[in-house]
């Protein structure tokens, strides 16, 4: 799945030598709409997750879908008693 002038990039949302590997997925969004995906040629399809106290701090071991491990609640925006994240 190329793109770019020379056929040297990949699409957004895939990953690999090939561009053949795509970004992982939750709710038909890449890293479930709340991080970034490492794409490209040079990319491993991991996930980078948000962490911000607005937008919550969400996990990359589920791509994005669960809280990290020091948050909860439906934004992962509320501190686990006693934990930091990190």
């Amino acid at each position: 799945y190329w793109t770019g002038a020379a056929c040297d990039q990949c699409l957004t949302g895939y990953f690999s030598s090939r561009c053949t590997e795509e970004c992982p997925k939750s709710r038909g969004l890449i890293c479930a709409g709340r991080g970034v995906c490492l794409e490209g040629t040079r990319g491993t399809g991991k996930c980078n997750c948000t962490t911000s106290p607005v937008a919550g701090y969400w996990g990359t071991e589920n791509n994005c879908t669960d809280c990290d491990s020091a948050h909860f609640g439906p934004s992962c925006t509320l501190a686990c008693p006693g934990l930091t994240a990190g």
